[in-house]
């Protein structure tokens, strides 16, 4: 799981969208962020799909371009999203512009060249990320929904507004490492669970690259 630091494991509020931007599995790219817009064409593959307005949005600003680079014409709604394109999607949503960043050999499984590389170093740099009690990140691996409540949650909202988790979630124990972020994401309306009654969060359920856009787009505050 991601490492959860007690102190220093939450991030502080950060600002809107800016201009660097990549293919999620390809090299950076620039690209101008816009204001938001309604349900469109940008990809072929999500059309009537539920999160298709925040997708869209989240196009728009640059902090997704498509799966299938050169032509980026697919986002992928229904694949799950990984840790290196997580890590993408948080940078890209921050406005940080890694493209001249130094490598600082972090992670050993994170290598200078891979394309996603300057984005985990700036996450970490950062303090959204921790990686793993054996010192890895494991790019490859799935993001689950209690690891996305510690990535937003750091990297969205100020440490003066994390709360301390009451038991909200009747599947999320108060003592559980990702609990407080868990509730945050509750409170300020980023997330409303996985099932309303009893009112559950499932965090050891896979995020999807389709729920991914809602979740990002609600963090920034954004209203297709």
């Amino acid at each position: 799981m991601e490492r959860h630091r007690p102190v220093d494991g939450h991030g502080g509020g950060r600002g809107a969208a800016g201009a660097a931007a990549a293919a999620d599995r390809d090299e950076p790219a620039a690209v101008t962020a816009g204001a938001a817009t309604a349900p469109g064409g940008t990809f072929i593959d999500d059309d009537g799909n539920f999160h298709e307005p925040n997708i869209e949005a989240i196009a728009e600003l640059g902090i997704t371009l498509g799966c299938n680079p050169p032509d980026n014409d697919r986002y992928c709604p229904s694949d799950p999203v990984t840790r290196s394109e997580m890590s993408a999607f948080i940078i890209r949503a921050l406005g940080e512009d890694v493209t001249t960043a130094p490598h600082e050999d972090r992670f050993p499984d994170v290598s200078s060249d891979a394309w996603y590389s300057q984005s985990v170093e700036r996450l970490a740099a950062l303090g959204i990320t921790l990686g793993y009690d054996d010192g890895t990140y494991r790019p490859s691996s799935i993001v689950t929904r209690a690891e996305m409540a510690a990535f937003l949650t750091r990297a969205f909202i100020a440490q003066s507004d994390i709360v301390t988790a009451t038991g909200a979630f009747e599947d999320v124990p108060t003592t559980a490492w990702y609990a407080d972020f868990s509730e945050t994401l509750l409170v300020e309306g980023i997330t409303a669970g996985c099932f309303p009654d009893p009112l559950r969060y499932c965090p050891d359920d896979q995020v999807l690259r389709d729920q991914i856009a809602s979740f990002i787009a609600r963090s920034l505050g954004i209203e297709p």
